[in-house]
């Protein structure tokens, strides 16, 4: 229902965002980039996605502000659609290149030989509760789900707790770290097995090939890799790049204890949390339990005080 190419990637999206394959993995075949070694910004993604509608010139093949409200197969084959066009948004939608109010209402019905439901997960969302929290923002403190997260510059010299261990949670730990006077991270489970952006500047999913996904699952296999993985994170880096160094190491450790492998759980392509927490003194943290004024108290009973965000 966005009324721009590129859906959750338009409305939503914090300065320095990365998408978390690279660019081969990333592009249309038909429509190659240039540089294969990049991580595309969100606003880069996005050129990308018009430039692509642009150069096959295919935006009359889509319908935007549109919600399906039936969907039955027709005696003649494929399907039948009712749509139902307006603004969505209710007015909320501020991207430069749209204006929500020229959106006319109506209803329609279209043919369609094949229905392809894509409907997505990041659609509406989802903000967690905890005991305290309203006593927590009465206090004057903020509760930021990462779909509203803008830059980490907004939260310069306050004390903040970043809760999650997936990419979005490690990429805002690493960006808010940066400027806050002091970040703690909390997660129920620790991270996926943690899998960096680059390695000694090369993107490193180029190294990804299904002959390691086609490898038996045998206990012995898994422990294999599972010490491929140390060795590799431990060695890889550069000596001459102690800081760096030290970022592998607490994720090989994470990914080592966790028994973490491409094997057992889906990876974190962020090293967010480990930069943060090397480089930035941040801290982690189990999950939380509940607030109480601007103490936020975990589940092992440990407790954060003067928390503004």
């Amino acid at each position: 229902m966005m009324p721009v190419i590129g859906g959750a990637f338009a409305h939503y999206g914090y300065k320095d965002g990365q998408l978390t394959s690279s660019s081969v993995f990333t592009w249309f075949s038909d429509y190659p980039m240039q540089d294969r070694q990049k991580h595309l910004s969100w606003p880069e993604w996005l050129e990308y996605l018009n430039n692509y509608v642009q150069h096959f010139e295919i935006g009359n093949r889509f319908n935007f502000n549109c919600k399906v409200t039936e969907a039955k197969r027709s005696p003649r084959g494929g399907w039948e659609l009712s749509i139902h066009q307006k603004n969505w948004s209710n007015g909320s939608w501020s991207h430069q290149t749209a204006d929500p109010e020229s959106v006319e209402e109506k209803t329609f019905s279209k043919h369609y030989d094949v229905l392809v439901i894509g409907s997505g997960l990041h659609n509406t969302p989802k903000v967690p509760t905890w005991d305290g929290q309203d006593a927590f923002m009465a206090a004057g403190c903020e509760i930021v789900h990462s779909s509203a997260f803008k830059a980490g510059e907004d939260f310069a010299g306050k004390k903040v707790v970043v809760v999650g261990s997936g990419e979005s949670a490690s990429d805002i730990a690493w960006l808010t770290s940066q400027h806050a006077r002091k970040v703690h991270i909390s997660y129920r489970t620790p991270p996926g097995t943690l899998f960096p952006r680059f390695v000694n500047g090369d993107t490193a999913d180029i190294r990804d090939n299904r002959i390691i996904y086609s490898l038996p699952r045998a206990p012995a296999i898994i422990n294999l890799v599972r010490a491929a993985h140390w060795n590799f994170y431990t060695n890889i880096v550069r000596k001459d790049d102690a800081a760096q160094r030290k970022v592998f190491e607490w994720a090989a450790k994470s990914n080592f204890e966790n028994n973490n492998t491409i094997f057992t759980i889906n990876a974190c392509k962020s090293f967010g949390i480990p930069q943060a927490v090397v480089q930035n003194n941040a801290e982690t943290h189990p999950a939380i339990a509940r607030f109480d004024g601007r103490k936020v108290i975990f589940s092992d009973g440990t407790e954060v005080e003067e928390v503004d965000a």
